[in-house]
């Protein structure tokens, strides 16, 4: 299944509408971004894959939607020797590896001097694919796009809430204005829906299997 940005971002402004002016477009669409991005950091998901190790390249590309690496299958290496199911791959008695991951890679130290598939898991968020109104996230299901709407709602409130200040209370002559109690309003709303998030993800998690 696949959840197109434009849809959230359109569900978004018809749930929460803008009040003078806040929120904007893009910042309806950062709502949207930014609560992909929490919920996938809270509720990440367990996927597999593997790297196409070359002799003599140390750095490799991560998949889109990569967290956190959960675990890196090790190389096993008895007196200097790494036994695989490729064949053999003679290596130094004192063969160390090491990997740092950062900007969506891998650098493996040493650079590694064999030809393998190295397999592993990770911890996986949801990663935008397509171009323009295309945009899209190609895993999600319905099911956690209501979530994440949830935090979505709470973070535009947030923008209206913020815009609007404590509200202000004053009297001049016959006429008194007194918009505190909507700022209140505003941010009692807030906190519901992020406290209705975080029960949600709570919930969600209980019924895939996630892996820290």
């Amino acid at each position: 299944m696949s959840i197109l940005l434009s849809d959230l971002v359109e569900q978004l402004q018809a749930d929460i509408p803008a009040q003078g002016g806040v929120p904007g477009a893009e910042q309806y669409e950062s709502a949207v971004l930014t609560a992909v991005v929490d919920f996938g950091n809270r509720a990440g998901r367990l996927k597999r894959a593997s790297l196409n190790i070359i002799s003599g390249t140390a750095v490799y590309d991560l998949p889109a939607d990569f967290l956190k690496m959960v675990k890196l299958f090790s190389l096993t290496a008895l007196n200097g020797i790494i036994n695989t199911p490729s064949g053999l791959i003679p290596v130094s008695d004192a063969f160390q590896e090491e990997y740092f991951i950062a900007g969506g890679q891998i650098n493996f130290y040493p650079t590694p001097a064999y030809n393998l598939a190295r397999e592993y898991r990770y911890k996986a968020g949801f990663a935008l694919t397509g171009t323009g109104a295309s945009r899209a996230y190609a895993d999600m299901t319905q099911v956690e796009a209501d979530i994440v709407m949830l935090s979505a709602q709470a973070r535009a409130t947030k923008k209206i809430e913020n815009a609007a200040g404590g509200g202000v209370s004053y009297r001049q002559g016959d006429v008194s204005v007194d918009t505190t109690g909507a700022a209140a309003a505003l941010r009692a709303s807030s906190d519901r829906l992020n406290t209705d998030y975080l029960a949600a993800v709570d919930a969600y998690i209980g019924t895939v299997l996630v892996m820290e």
